[in-house]
């Protein structure tokens, strides 16, 4: 299986000048140990940007090294997923086919089921019970894959560490 290229164009034009004007705080940096990891900060504190950063990052280890063994990073936003049995790997399959990705169906589903993904969620409600089940589920059926979620508030992940993007001074960089 070869690294799909259409699909690491598709997630350097997502990112596209984002590497220039970010950096995240050490604290954000260390947190990425956790395997599930809840960020929350208020809006406009940076989570949108430090899930796409992390996207950037996997998206040039994957072009840098021309390997499929490296996790695959999926950048989704949770209102987006249908609530439906496996609602991440239907939406995956769906954008592969309508954007052109290039991604086989047994491709998105060996990467999450054998855990070489980084699903990337942004925007979880921490509020809607539906959007937290449905992150809880996608992490109990995907168990080997991390996961990065991006929430306004704190919320109820089980099994999720939690780090704080802090609000920052206007014109200052957010702090995490």
């Amino acid at each position: 299986m070869a690294v799909p290229a259409a699909y690491l164009r598709y997630l350097r034009e997502q990112t596209a000048g984002l590497p220039a004007r970010y950096t995240p705080g050490a604290k954000l940096e260390d947190a990425l140990a956790n395997p599930r990891l809840l960020v929350t900060g208020p809006p406009g504190s940076g989570k949108s940007d430090f899930l796409r950063w992390v996207a950037w990052l996997w998206c040039c280890g994957l072009e840098d090294a021309r390997t499929e063994w490296l996790p695959m990073p999926f950048l989704i936003r949770v209102p987006e997923l249908p609530h439906a049995p496996g609602p991440v790997i239907d939406l995956l399959r769906s954008r592969s086919r309508a954007l052109g990705w290039g991604l086989a169906d047994d491709f998105i589903a060996e990467k999450l089921l054998r855990g070489a993904s980084v699903l990337l969620l942004d925007d979880l409600e921490p509020s809607s019970d539906p959007q937290r089940q449905l992150v809880e589920t996608a992490a109990g059926s995907f168990r080997a894959a991390r996961f990065i979620v991006a929430a306004a508030a704190p919320a109820h992940l089980a099994g999720f560490e939690t780090a704080s993007i802090v609000q920052p001074p206007p014109g200052a960089a957010p702090t995490g």
